[in-house]
C-alpha cells in the first residue's frame, strides 16, 4: 500500500489513544505536507 516508512509512521499515530488507522493516515499525510519550520511548531 504505502512504503514502509510511511507505514511505520501512520503506525506509531495509530498506537495512540482514539485514533484509529484512518485518522492516523490523515494526521501522517497532514504532517508529511508541511515545511520543516511548521513541523518544529508541533514540537
Amino acid at each position: 500500500m504505502y512504503p514502509n516508512p510511511i507505514q511505520e509512521f501512520i503506525a506509531r499515530f495509530a498506537s495512540l489513544p482514539s485514533i484509529g488507522p484512518r485518522q492516523a493516515s490523515r494526521l501522517a499525510f497532514h504532517l508529511l505536507k508541511k515545511s520543516t519550520g511548521e513541523l518544529q511548531d508541533y514540537a
